[in-house]
């Protein structure tokens, strides 16, 4: 049917392992919390643990609320390829994004 499930907010809240486990979801995104945390000196245990999970799983990974130029290296070199906040962009209308990519030469 081309259905993709795409679960927000992983590892926080309601959004656990038997989440993932029971809607077969094709993306996960890494809870905000855990990306303010970030330290690319120490292990992060827990976005490293979601992203073993997702690698086996074969499950794509967003991270959400990308800051600092620091946060989006860090989880570049952790295999995390997919990123969203206010380091791309703040959020707005979708008229407005499409202005941007439209010219009137």
């Amino acid at each position: 049917m081309g259905i993709q499930i795409k679960l927000d907010d992983v590892g926080n809240g309601y959004c656990d392992f038997l989440a993932l486990q029971k809607l077969q979801a094709t993306t996960i995104k890494i809870d905000k919390i855990f990306i303010d945390e970030l330290d690319c000196n120490n292990k992060n245990t827990i976005v490293s643990s979601l992203v073993a999970f997702a690698d086996k799983a074969e499950v794509e990974v967003v991270a959400e609320g990308m800051e600092t130029t620091e946060q989006a290296n860090c989880l570049l070199a952790m295999g995390i390829h997919y990123h969203q906040g206010y380091l791309y962009s703040k959020p707005q209308p979708f008229s407005l994004i499409c202005q941007e990519f439209t010219t009137d030469e």
